[in-house]
This record gives structure tokens, C-alpha cells and sequence, in this order.
């Protein structure tokens, strides 16, 4: 099979992508935004241009719920590449054995290199190689295979990006595999309250022009400016709040004060 004569992403692995970024990307922290965007703007040139890096890997991490999956996904079908794979936890539960996922995850690598321009998604790597902290179980020959894959180079006229999230950064080092990364990319949550006007601002609807009222209600009940939310939890609860209105504006955002209030003491406290 010849150069990019290998079916890319967009088809069945479009549909994918589009699900992992479903409620899009919205740019709360713009210093951080700009930063991820930028740094990953130059890898791409970089392994493009260069006669001997030919390869990047990303390494995206934060909290949970930090839209670590998301970003990864928006960069992926932003990129342009002619072939795009992810790799996620429910995609390898076709596979009974670790050897056959090890296998797959091999041949996605392998396919790759048929193609002059590809990107991986590893996506969450903690359940990829099912990790389990009681006990501190995992699977070894998953763990190699990740780490030879990541670490092998493509051919000269071949150029590949590779993107692998996780939620937990001390695993990745646990595992030594940290420094194996050309970037470690930081995916913030929601700190305060001023990155949250500016979710509700971007979400519009009974939040329009209500933004500031919404979060100084909120302050009021937790006593700080505060957040520290992911952008996942934040979006789950606006649908919920949303869907559960019933078209009522007055009970969605008071619904949406209360439960956010509610989840910022939990977890500040």
C-alpha cells in the first residue's frame, strides 16, 4: 500500500474524535489556551521541516475533568494530517487478551508508518494499561508496548505526532515515562470565578447578560472567588440544570448556582 493510500481517521475514527470533543472547546484560561495551541503549532512545523526530528510526542495531563481528552482531539482533527487514530480504553475491550492489545495497539503504530503525515491519540493512559491502585495492578506488556512505541522513530520521509492524555501525572512518572515526552502539556481546570463568566458568556442562552450576577450568587454561598473545577464537571451540570429547567431560565441558573456551590465547597474544602 502505497503513501497515503492508508484510510485515514476521517470516516469511522471522525465520528470518534467529534464524540471526545462533543461540547467543544472553550478557551476559559486564554494565557493557557494560547500557550497549548502555540506549542503544539511549533511541534508540528518542527517535525514537518527538520531533517532529523521526524517525531513528537505530547504528553496532556490535569485533573480530572480537565478537558485533557478534549484538547487532544480538537488539536487532532485540527491538524490536517492524512491519517488520525485514537487509541482509547473502550476501543481495546474487543481484545480478551493483554498480548492482543498489545498487538493492536502495535499495528496502529505500524499502519502509521504507511502514511506521510500521521497523528495517534493515546487516550487516558492509566486505563489503557489497566491500572488498578489497589494493589498498584497493571499490565507490563502494555506498559512496554506504549513505551516502545513512543519511543520508536519513523521513517526519513515520514512525519508523526503522537498525543497521550492522562489524569494522572504520578503514574506517568511512577513508570518512568515522563521524560520520554518532547512536551508536557498542562491542561488547567477551572480556577475562579472570572474563568467561569467567561464559560457562561461562551454558553449564552439563560446565562446571557447574567454572567456576572450568576457568579457573585455563587461567591456569595461559598465565601470565595474560588473554583477549581474541571470543565467537564462544569459543562455536565449546566446540561443537567438545563434539561431539568424545563425551559424555566429562573430555575436553571438558580439550579446551576446551587449545584456548582455545592461542588466548589466539596472539593475546596
Amino acid at each position: 500500500m502505497g503513501v497515503d493510500k492508508v484510510k485515514p481517521a476521517f470516516g469511522s475514527h471522525e465520528e470518534e474524535l467529534e464524540i471526545l470533543v462533543e461540547r467543544g472547546i472553550i478557551p476559559f484560561n486564554p494565557t493557557s489556551f494560547d500557550s497549548i495551541f502555540r506549542q503544539i503549532g511549533e511541534l508540528s512545523r518542527t517535525i514537518e521541516t527538520s531533517p532529523t526530528q521526524r517525531k513528537a510526542t505530547v504528553l496532556f495531563h490535569g485533573s480530572p475533568g480537565s478537558g485533557t481528552t478534549a484538547m487532544a482531539a480538537r488539536l487532532a482533527m485540527d491538524s490536517g494530517y492524512s491519517f488520525i487514530r485514537v487509541i482509547t480504553p473502550k476501543s481495546l475491550l474487543r481484545f480478551k487478551s493483554e498480548m492482543a492489545k498489545r498487538d493492536h495497539v502495535t499495528q496502529i503504530f505500524s499502519d502509521a508508518e504507511r502514511s506521510k503525515k500521521s497523528l495517534i491519540v493515546l487516550d487516558k493512559l492509566e486505563y489503557l494499561i489497566d491500572w488498578i491502585p489497589l494493589g498498584n495492578a497493571y499490565s507490563p506488556i502494555l506498559v512496554s508496548a506504549i513505551r516502545t512505541a513512543l519511543q520508536s522513530d519513523v521513517p526519513v520521509d515520514r512525519h508523526q505526532l503522537v498525543f497521550v492524555t492522562t489524569t494522572n501525572y504520578s503514574l506517568v512518572k511512577m513508570f518512568e515515562l515522563h521524560n520520554i515526552f518532547d512536551r508536557k502539556v498542562f491542561v488547567p481546570p477551572v480556577m475562579d470565578l472570572t474563568e467561569l463568566t467567561r464559560i457562561l458568556a461562551a454558553k449564552g442562552g439563560s446565562y446571557k447578560g447574567n454572567e456576572d450576577w450568576t457568579c457573585k450568587q455563587i461567591q456569595a454561598k461559598t465565601g470565595s472567588p474560588t473554583v477549581r473545577l474541571g470543565i467537564k464537571r462544569l459543562l455536565g451540570t449546566l446540561e443537567i440544570c438545563r434539561v431539568s429547567s424545563q425551559g424555566d431560565a429562573r430555575v436553571e441558573v438558580e439550579g446551576f448556582i446551587e449545584s456548582v456551590s455545592e461542588d466548589i465547597i466539596s472539593e475546596n474544602s
